[in-house]
């Protein structure tokens, strides 16, 4: 999947330092848009190019502000054969939530 309409794309994400990993970096994830929910149910908060810097320097309620999906117009994507995980079931034996 790509953004249609700019060159480069930029996801909404946070970062924190950590005594235990280090950096430690996440990005925001909302619902997938109903056109691209055949591919995943989420989709990562990708930030219209004008909404880079304030995404940056804003507040955290002016950053929620910035949390949505994008346009699924705007998005190509490009389909192939290759499934990108497989699941696996879990074992017959595997041990239940209460004895």
């Amino acid at each position: 999947m790509s953004v249609a309409d700019q060159p480069l794309a930029a996801c909404a994400g946070l970062w924190r330092p950590s005594d235990e990993w280090g950096d430690c970096y996440t990005m925001v994830m909302v619902d997938a848009t109903e056109e691209l929910f055949h591919i995943h149910d989420r989709m990562p908060v990708i930030l219209h190019a004008a909404d880079h810097d304030r995404w940056l320097r804003a507040g955290a309620e002016e950053a929620m502000k910035l949390v949505a999906k994008y346009p699924a117009d705007r998005l190509a994507v490009e389909r192939t054969d290759i499934p990108w995980f497989s699941r696996k079931a879990p074992p017959a034996e595997a041990p239940g939530l209460f004895p």
